[in-house]
């Protein structure tokens, strides 16, 4: 028992020491050296791709942000150019102090979502259908719509709003007085460099300019800019008989428009 145990242990140790040898052989050594690279190179690509994905979304995120920027200033100059025409125009009708606070008070712009939650907010009993046909408001801030289709437009109309005086709308009527502002917002699009647009009331904005054509735009922009309102029904009611300017305030807010248009009737 002695001697087979001692040739099986002697055996053993030899296996060992073979295997150690083959591990360590010139093949072995190069293959765990080939391995150890191809692991390093894979970790380096890895890394690579890794720091070139960093670098692009910054890049993408530097490029939306300098987009926005831009946009803003483009948005900012629009809408200072917008009040600047209007105040060279029409600013000698004005109330110095609510054009010093309009001058003082940039719009708002806002994308389709936000603008909708703004409008929700600001006129809670519209309903959505509403909301959609409506890209700009006044409501101690200009706020508008900045993927509206008539951008330019709607910065005029709701600026205006914000430079009226309120006695206009309260004696003619929320109808009269936004067909009064299509018409100035009209008279300043030629001052910026804009073809004209349809307006976005035509028939309170044909009302109003067939009062212009009668009673002159001076007195009607004394009205709607300075809240000389008095002045404007005396010299309607003056030529088209007592109670004339209300009636028509009555029927442009009924939308009787051809009832209104009767009324004023052109000589």
């Amino acid at each position: 028992m002695s001697a087979f145990t001692t040739r099986s242990v002697t055996l053993g140790a030899a296996l060992a020491i073979a295997a150690t040898v083959a591990a360590f052989s010139p093949a072995a050594v190069l293959g765990g050296v080939f391995s150890t690279l191809a692991k390093s190179a894979a970790n380096k690509t890895l890394a690579r791709d890794v720091e070139r994905a960093a670098v692009g979304r910054a890049a993408a995120d530097a490029a939306r942000a300098s987009a926005g920027a831009a946009m803003r200033r483009q948005l900012e100059g629009l809408d200072r150019k917008t009040l600047d025409t209007i105040a060279k125009r029409y600013g000698i009708y004005m109330d110095r102090q609510r054009l010093a606070r309009a001058q003082g008070c940039r719009s708002c712009f806002l994308p389709d979502e936000a603008f909708d939650r703004a409008l929700a907010r600001a006129n809670p009993e519209l309903s959505a259908a509403e909301r959609r046909q409506i890209v700009g408001y006044y409501q101690d801030q200009t706020v508008v719509n900045m993927n509206s289709r008539h951008l330019t437009r709607t910065v005029a109309h709701e600026r205006l709003h914000q430079l009226a005086s309120p006695a206009f709308r309260q004696r003619g009527g929320a109808v009269l007085d936004e067909g009064a502002t299509e018409y100035f917002a009209a008279r300043i699009y030629p001052g910026m460099g804009l073809p004209e647009y349809g307006p976005a009331y035509p028939e309170s904005f044909r009302l109003f300019e067939r009062l212009s054509a009668r009673f002159g735009e001076e007195r009607l922009a004394k009205a709607y800019f300075s809240g000389r309102v008095d002045e404007l029904a005396r010299a309607v009611d003056g030529e088209l008989g007592r109670g004339a300017f209300a009636s028509i305030a009555r029927a442009a807010e009924a939308h009787r428009f051809d009832e209104a248009m009767q009324i004023v009737r052109l000589r």
